[in-house]
């Protein structure tokens, strides 16, 4: 085992040395995840990918991945696995610290008695409030996030949502869309049902 493993796992690798799988498991291992591993370990099978916690020495949990191939002779005879182990801590708690942050951004924004919604450098939605999808609740399906401004837009025009007067679908639509990408002082738009909205965008 290399010098590496105690980085990995947080244990010094004097531990491991002389012990089964079982015995350095270092969580609970009666789930069905587990049991699936030791099969395929009785059965001499490859292992890719195989992700479990355990607790350093340090008190910290470490998020492990890993991998082995079943190791044999020239007469077929099994020697044992050689692997290779991955620490996903690091990765793992940023992508918990990410989702806390949606999370709270998603409460934040609900908060709020206006209509709120968030674009990317893209053009994609990143978050919106309840308010803006019940505004939109007849084409609900263009408020997830990953969905293109201008589909959106444009699911709204083809539902007939705005109240466009005497003005062409394709003129609102380009007109609609440089407000967007070039945003400046707060416009009105006039919803089907005869609803005022001052819309604000910016840039940030």
């Amino acid at each position: 085992m290399s010098p590496r493993a105690e980085e990995i796992v947080g244990v010094p690798v004097s531990y491991f040395i002389g012990k089964t799988r079982l015995e350095v498991a270092g969580e609970i291992v009666m789930n069905d995840k587990w049991q699936a591993h030791f099969k395929d370990l009785e059965a001499h099978r490859s292992f890719r990918d195989f992700r479990f916690v355990r607790k350093g020495h340090d008190g910290r949990l470490h998020y492990v991945s890993t991998s082995g191939i079943p190791l044999f002779d020239d007469a077929g005879t099994f020697k044992g696995y050689a692997g290779a182990s991955t620490n996903l801590t690091d990765r793992i708690e940023a992508e918990e610290l990410a989702g806390l942050a949606r999370e709270q951004l998603a409460n934040a924004v609900n908060g709020l008695s206006e209509l709120f919604v968030l674009w990317d450098s893209q053009d994609r939605l990143v978050v919106c409030n309840d308010q803006f999808r019940k505004l939109n609740q007849d084409v609900i399906e263009t408020t997830k996030s990953g969905t293109l401004f201008e589909d959106h837009i444009r699911a709204v025009l083809d539902k007939d949502l705005f109240l466009l007067t005497d003005m062409d679908k394709n003129k609102w639509f380009e007109q609609r869309l440089e407000n967007h990408r070039n945003p400046g002082q707060p416009f009105e738009i006039v919803r089907q049902d005869r609803r005022w909205l001052m819309a604000k965008e910016q840039k940030l």
